[in-house]
């Protein structure tokens, strides 16, 4: 929306609650620790507002799942998440 500002109370809260999700997510092992700090955080952040400026830049009346940018959240996320997957053992047993 042009003009509008988010309050920096209302950032910090949106970002906190993202870290609260990032660090529950390495207190269960399914990422690795890092992916909770501020630069985790904000990489989660350019990652999707990547994706979402190039979808309504280039095309802004596309539906999502159509959109040449936004169909690919799915797979920026992967990445995303895959560079902060833990690191495997080699003798850990693989799942199914």
């Amino acid at each position: 929306m042009p003009g509008f500002e988010p309050s920096p109370e209302t950032f910090a809260v949106s970002l906190d609650d993202m870290r609260e999700d990032l660090t529950e997510s390495v207190r269960r092992g399914e990422l690795r620790p890092g992916v909770d700090t501020d630069d985790g955080v904000r990489l989660l952040t350019v990652v999707l507002s990547g994706v979402i400026s190039q979808q309504l830049t280039n095309e802004p009346g596309m539906e999502f799942a159509d959109g040449a940018f936004s169909r690919l959240t799915g797979e920026a996320l992967d990445l995303f998440f895959d560079h902060y997957r833990p690191e495997r053992s080699p003798d850990a047993n693989p799942g199914p």
